[in-house]
């Protein structure tokens, strides 16, 4: 992306993924019903992550 705010937003998200991955594992370990709903949400955003940051 040449765009430098996009990117750098980007680069912000990372941190944000890296949150929910931790959730994600502890609902997961629970057996917590949003397990699934989390795993969506971190493909969802790693997906944008990469579209910002290419």
């Amino acid at each position: 992306m040449k765009n430098e705010a996009a990117r750098r937003m980007g680069e912000e998200l990372k941190t944000a993924l890296e949150r929910l991955r931790v959730l994600a594992k502890e609902e997961r370990g629970a057996r917590g019903p949003d397990a699934r709903a989390i795993e969506i949400a971190i493909v969802n955003l790693a997906s944008a992550i990469e579209i910002l940051t290419e």
